[in-house]
């Protein structure tokens, strides 16, 4: 039985004793022992504060596991991501990358925020390509060759 379960069980007759102490308090009234009535009293307060603390520790247990949840979901995000030229790329099923993405933008929201093609220049070395994030300022250079061997789709 899974936690949440077995919490909800525990719940139901957690209030089904309350319920028949509650019984059990009016039948003890009703025969006039007030000793077995301050004692039921006792207990069913007991019982309440023990279901107050069960629906915390149910609510706590939920939070959790969202919270572990979104994590797990950014641990795997994480590890799709490839590291290359001072940014972030993914690789589709087909083998080629997608990106580039901003290093800034993923350490500092843990989005991914795609850096914006900002020319093609030429250098000693051959041809490169200029991206650039307008928000933050990022800018970064990556060989035309590295895009081309990577078959990202704008410079296949």
């Amino acid at each position: 039985m899974d936690p949440i379960s077995a919490v909800s069980t525990a719940w139901t007759v957690g209030s089904n004793a309350v319920t028949l102490l509650k019984g059990a308090a009016e039948q003890a009234k009703a025969l006039g022992k007030s000793e077995i009535i301050g004692t039921l009293i006792d207990v069913q307060v007991a019982m309440m504060e023990v279901l107050s603390e069960q629906q915390k520790l149910t609510d706590e247990n939920r939070a959790l596991r969202e919270k572990v949840r979104e994590l797990e979901e950014m641990v795997e995000e994480k590890g799709a991501l490839e590291y290359h030229h001072n940014a972030y790329w993914s690789r589709n099923e087909d083998g080629s990358l997608d990106g580039p993405f901003s290093t800034l933008e993923w350490d500092k929201t843990k989005k991914r925020v795609r850096l914006a093609d900002y020319g093609l220049d030429e250098y000693e070395g051959g041809k490169k390509v200029q991206f650039y994030n307008i928000s933050n300022k990022e800018n970064i250079f990556v060989p035309l060759s590295f895009l081309q061997k990577n078959s990202v789709s704008a410079y296949i």
